[in-house]
């Protein structure tokens, strides 16, 4: 792991689920399940590949450095479309909301927007920070939890998470130009 890396906008960055030590994921599958979006799979998984990273984009105005309370975006680096949170059932734990990648649409960030809420309150985020994202949109929280989807991957579901629990934790693991 580095040490002591700033968070900056336009940075990739790999977020680890603090419970499970899984590594937030995507990859260009989409969700199959009934009820679902269609849209891109969101998981957590055990190795690390090109699939963890994410482009962090900031949204309000301000300095490059990104602190408690900013709201960004997050763009998966290998597919270009944006962490998204709306109301379709995940695809386990249906009493929670599904978090799929989606397409940005006409400028606009309804369900992409997130905001960081820094566990470490008045430190600035760098490498080994823990934090928290809760859609701005939806009210929800970034959530995962030790349930595999069904697919025989190794995938951890990822879900949205209204209640807010230690769950909802995760580690900047990795921050690369």
């Amino acid at each position: 792991m580095q040490n002591d890396i700033t968070l900056l906008n336009g940075k990739k960055i790999r977020l680890r689920h603090v419970q499970t030590s899984k590594y937030l994921h995507s990859h260009p599958i989409n969700y199959t399940n009934q009820k679902g979006s269609k849209q891109q799979e969101v998981t957590c998984y055990y190795d690390k590949d090109d699939n963890d990273f994410w482009i962090v984009m900031k949204q309000n105005c301000g300095q490059n450095s990104l602190a408690d309370g900013d709201m960004i975006i997050l763009k998966h680096f290998k597919t270009g479309k944006n962490l998204h949170s709306h109301k379709y059932p995940a695809p386990i734990t249906s009493a929670q909301s599904e978090i799929c990648c989606f397409p940005q649409v006409q400028n606009t960030i309804e369900g992409d927007a997130w905001f960081i809420l820094n566990q470490n309150i008045g430190k600035e985020l760098k490498t080994g920070s823990q934090l928290k994202l809760l859609n701005r949109l939806t009210g929800l929280f970034l959530h995962s939890h030790p349930i595999m989807l069904n697919t025989g991957s190794k995938q951890q579901e990822v879900t949205g998470f209204r209640g807010g629990d230690y769950n909802d934790l995760w580690e900047i693991l990795d921050i690369v130009d």
